[in-house]
């Protein structure tokens, strides 16, 4: 394995972050801005609009708290969070480094 290759697997780290509507997990990039990668499930909600409502909340989030600066985001939805705004960021934004 030549030395670069060394390097890149070793700043690569990755930490996981839970609470009972949330699994995320972030993957520590070099030098790059990262960006989000949702698994929302039909499942957990079942609604389209519903869907497409807590993505624009979840990148509008990320964005605020600069969360996405040397991270990959990859979020899991384990239950249907609360459907208010300032609720759903406080619980999400719990997660967040």
């Amino acid at each position: 394995m030549p030395e670069e290759e060394k390097e890149d697997t070793v700043l690569h780290r990755k930490f996981i972050k839970e609470n009972n509507f949330f699994k995320c997990v972030f993957v520590r990039k070099k030098m790059t801005e990262g960006k989000p990668f949702m698994r929302l499930s039909k499942k957990i909600l079942k609604k389209a609009v519903v869907k497409n409502r807590v993505k624009r909340w979840i990148k509008e989030i990320l964005k605020k708290h600069n969360a996405l600066k040397n991270f990959d985001v990859f979020i899991y939805i384990k239950k249907e969070a609360p459907l208010n705004f300032k609720e759903f960021e406080k619980i999400f934004g719990e997660l967040l480094p």
